[in-house]
């Protein structure tokens, strides 16, 4: 999957490759560093379309590159369960919501 985003404050669809163990190739900005890792082995700077073909080209060629690409998504899909979320959820609405 292409994130190619200018400024985007993190992605659905980015959660969404991540729990589907698609790898995922993003613009390096805060919102995607933000999902995926500062370490994220699949960025590209923004607007660069040259580096974007080489990341596409690499997956092509390169079976080790998509392999590291996969498990780096792989070691982020604990974050993006539903349960994760829910609790997370809970916790926020406590913290702001009144106590009866």
């Amino acid at each position: 999957m292409v994130l190619p985003s200018l400024s985007e404050g993190g992605a659905n669809v980015i959660s969404e490759a991540i729990v589907a163990g698609v790898p995922v190739l993003a613009s390096r900005i805060d919102g995607s560093v933000g999902l995926l890792g500062r370490n994220y082995p699949g960025y590209f700077s923004v607007g660069d379309t040259a580096a974007l073909a080489r990341l596409l080209h690499r997956i092509e060629t390169n079976p080790e590159f998509l392999s590291r690409l996969r498990r780096a998504i792989a070691r982020r899909a604990h974050l993006f369960r539903p349960e994760r979320e829910r609790a997370a959820w809970k916790k926020l609405i406590g913290e702001v919501a009144p106590k009866p």
